[in-house]
């Protein structure tokens, strides 16, 4: 678990099944980096052992890169879920939350990157196989990734059920847990991330914020119990 902000704070049964925390500065990180400042933060990432990692706030998506870097000195397929495509030119010598993707299909070691849930194409490369959330189901029966070993990121903006900063989608929380299931089922998971929460914007949170607040838990909860179930590949998450 990743304190970039306090979201993740509020979360108190998620945070009573989780084996790491660690808390970074969000100054100069939040949305747009310096690759320098980048650089640093991915280092202490580093000490995060292997599993699913949460990130908190969408805004800070890029730092799946690091999780992925980790991952990429063999082969690896990318499955990522996001209301977004994240492929966006960013300014030399920054990284954002909306450019990591294509930072992240640079690494020697990513041979395919399947994404799910944008409601369109947009600008993605042809290497990055896009799935919109209506279809997914179907269509995720029939890819075959090319790679033994697979790390999935999930951007909680990709479901109609989330609250986020970003918006929600229109995969269901229900086709998501099964086709991270069909993932389990199927590949190595070597690694896996979960963005998009949200905190009280005030000294208070109100009701409807505890309310948010309680059903984003209530997916990352669900999502831990499939990636470490019977058909998952991690003991608990971070």
């Amino acid at each position: 678990m990743v304190h970039t902000d306090d979201s993740l704070r509020w979360q108190r049964r998620l945070r009573s099944v989780s084996f790491a925390e660690i808390s970074v500065d969000p100054r100069g990180l939040k949305y747009l980096c310096r690759r320098d400042v980048f650089s640093q933060v991915g280092r202490v990432l580093d000490s995060l052992p292997p599993g699913l990692v949460f990130l908190g706030d969408g805004s800070f998506h890029h730092l799946s890169y690091h999780l992925i870097r980790r991952c990429a000195s063999e082969p690896l397929g990318l499955v990522v879920f996001d209301g977004h495509g994240d492929y966006l030119p960013a300014p030399e010598g920054y990284v954002s939350c909306g450019s990591w993707l294509a930072e992240a299909l640079k690494l020697p070691g990513v041979h395919q990157t399947v994404l799910i849930g944008p409601e369109d194409r947009g600008d993605l490369p042809s290497n990055v196989l896009w799935v919109p959330p209506k279809s997914s189901e179907q269509v995720i029966a029939k890819i075959s990734v090319p790679t033994r070993r697979v790390y999935v990121s999930i951007d909680k903006d990709v479901l109609a059920e989330a609250s986020t900063y970003w918006g929600s989608g229109k995969l269901t929380l229900a086709a998501l847990l099964r086709l991270l299931s069909w993932v389990c089922g199927r590949y190595e998971l070597v690694g896996a991330d979960v963005c998009g929460e949200i905190a009280p914007r005030g000294p208070w949170a109100t009701d409807l914020e505890l309310q948010e607040i309680r059903r984003n838990e209530d997916i990352n909860l669900s999502i831990c119990r499939v990636l470490s179930g019977p058909r998952g590949r991690f003991r608990s998450c971070a």
